[in-house]
């Protein structure tokens, strides 16, 4: 039987339908293979854990693409795990919110006229208001000292008053017994939470490169030395000393601060194997402090970050040396409470960098005793009004779930800190909440270029300076490391041609050391780049843990106002005299 021909009409109506049944079948297939891409990266991660001898177990991954608004590959991102310096993220996003990015800390200098109870003693003195500034240098004193002069002071004959009420401290005369502290191996063995003992002076498995091209002393990171929160902070209130030995000679241990305030004794010998044992002691009751070293060391470069025992002594040894190169004259012995009846003139105020600036040795460098700093001046800040008793680190923490809160609801029950700086090894995190601070803090206009430019950047800078990733990923690759025994942590920010991908990579393994760690996260952040690069525009179009974890949308700029990424120009330093209110400072 012959089958009846289709009109024109007839045909196109069929292949119409044919060619709709095609598309449709295309899309799905298309639609498919995207919603299998987190799955099968996720394979393919684990994968990637076992070829370096881990298991799934030890890491948590999520990888978010911020064109997109998905959930790339995601492994246990819900998992607690130890957060180390990754706190440093979330410790600088909340200061940036709660402070502003334009904040400076300020430390007033005030002539003082002593009164001895019953009368004036005609002796003039320096009261000295401590802030906390932890971006204060010795350069800053020598600044301060100048301006003290500049105000027509020649002479001082009374003492130094130094302040240290901000954080509830009392006297600040120093304990005049000397500390002793002990490093074998580049680790603390006198008990300390961290070894101060920075790069170079390890044992040969965790040695440093060729002596001369070290990396330096923030590779070590959460293993640096912190020096106590105080109201007075100089260089870090962690000096660093260079010490030397060549093949044969004599151990050689240089400064960069004045022998008139910090008298260095070196009794060190070259250690007669490749081990450094190192004792460590320090003096601040004269008028002159000392830190005094014996023990071995072993061949090469070091860099010995020393943490010191009295911050507010080593302050008054640094500015008096620092009154003197400018011709102040006056031995200005370091006093306690004021006397009843003495007169105060304030000088001026010094205000440090803006808030901003600050965050750069926190995020690229890991700078402990900075970021503790961001969470003293949080909790100092962040007080209930009218609360009595000195601030406690608890204050600050508080501060900081409140931001958290506030911007990333129901992120609490995947962050518990217990420090600003990560050094605590009982502060937990998940990859999921670290994900949404960072991408939180990059959609930011008002801080996101800066938070963004101070992360370490592979190979150049930073952290990340002496890392081992492949090359596509140097120069391009920008993160902030985590590093504490067993624990090696990398959370930041991966550009590809068409998209940057936020991401947080986190390792626990006990019993591994950390050139160990880092070598496996290197090679595994590597080779996942390289998939994700490949698979760039195989992206799904959604995922149901994206919303949770993308932050929310910058506020909404007022109509008219042009857009921009640039950030707003900082406030000018308040003059001398300003309050801090008027100011907007510390």
């Amino acid at each position: 039987m012959k089958g009846t021909p289709l009109n024109r009409a007839g045909w196109r109506l069929w292949l119409a339908a044919c060619l709709t049944v095609f598309a449709a079948g295309a899309l799905l297939a298309g639609m498919a293979a995207a919603q299998d891409a987190p799955a099968r990266l996720a394979a393919r991660f684990q994968a990637l854990v076992q070829d370096q001898g881990l298991t799934p177990e030890q890491v948590a991954l999520l990888v978010l693409s911020t064109r997109h608004r998905a959930v790339l590959v995601q492994h246990r991102a819900t998992a607690p795990m130890p957060a180390a310096s990754n706190t440093k993220l979330v410790t600088a996003y909340a200061a940036l919110r709660a402070l502003s990015p334009n904040f400076r800390w300020r430390t007033r200098i005030s002539r003082i006229a002593e009164h001895d109870g019953a009368a004036a003693t005609g002796r003039q003195g320096l009261l000295i208001e401590g802030a906390g500034d932890p971006m204060l240098l010795y350069a800053d004193l020598e600044t301060i000292a100048q301006r003290i002069r500049a105000a027509g002071i020649r002479r001082l004959t009374g003492g130094l008053y130094l302040d240290a009420s901000l954080y509830g401290s009392g006297t600040t005369l120093p304990d005049p017994r000397p500390v002793v502290r002990e490093w074998l191996e580049g680790r603390d063995d006198a008990g300390g939470a961290a070894a101060p003992v920075q790069a170079g002076l390890g044992g040969a498995a965790e040695a440093a490169p060729e002596a001369g091209g070290g990396p330096s002393g923030a590779e070590a990171e959460d293993e640096q030395g912190l020096a106590p929160p105080s109201a007075f902070v100089v260089e870090h209130n962690a000096p660093e000393l260079l010490i030397s030995l060549a093949d044969s000679g004599p151990v050689d241990v240089l400064s960069r601060l004045p022998a008139e305030a910090l008298r260095i004794v070196s009794r060190l010998q070259p250690g007669a194997d490749r081990r450094s044992v190192l004792r460590v002691e320090q003096a601040w009751g004269g008028a002159q402090g000392s830190i005094t070293l014996t023990g071995t060391v072993a061949p090469g470069q070091h860099t010995l970050a020393i943490p010191i025992t009295e911050p507010a002594a080593y302050f008054a040894h640094l500015l008096r040396a620092a009154l003197h190169r400018q011709g102040i004259e006056g031995s200005l012995p370091l006093r306690g409470e004021l006397p009843r009846g003495s007169r105060r003139e304030l000088l001026f105020s010094h205000f440090s960098p803006a808030l901003r600036e600050a965050i750069g040795p926190v995020l690229r460098d890991s700078d402990n005793l900075a970021a503790d700093g961001l969470l003293w001046t949080l909790a100092v800040h962040g007080r209930a009004a009218g609360k009595a008793g000195a601030p406690a680190v608890e204050d600050g923490l508080r501060a900081v779930r409140r931001i958290l809160q506030q911007d990333f609801p129901g992120i609490l029950n995947e962050v518990e800190l217990s420090d600003g700086s990560g050094l605590n090894a009982d502060s937990r995190i998940t990859a999921r909440a670290l994900v949404r601070v960072l991408s939180g803090a990059l959609s930011r206009p008002e801080f996101g270029p800066e938070f963004a430019g101070a992360l370490s950047r592979a190979g150049w800078d930073g952290t990340l300076h002496y890392r081992t990733f492949p090359a596509a990923l140097q120069g391009r690759l920008r993160a902030k490391t985590g590093t504490l025994k067993g624990v090696q942590n990398l959370t930041g920010v991966l550009p590809l041609e068409q998209d940057e991908l936020v991401f947080s990579f986190l390792i626990e393994a006990p019993g591994l050391s950390r050139v160990r760690l880092q070598t496996a996260q290197d090679q595994i952040v590597g080779a996942l780049y390289e998939l994700l690069r490949k698979d760039e525009v195989r992206v799904p179009d959604a995922d149901p843990l994206a919303p949770r974890v993308l932050a929310p949308p910058p506020p909404s700029r007022k109509p008219g106002r042009k857009k921009t990424l640039n950030p707003p120009a900082p406030s000018p330093k308040p003059k001398a005299g300003e309050s801090a209110s008027q100011a907007g400072v510390g």
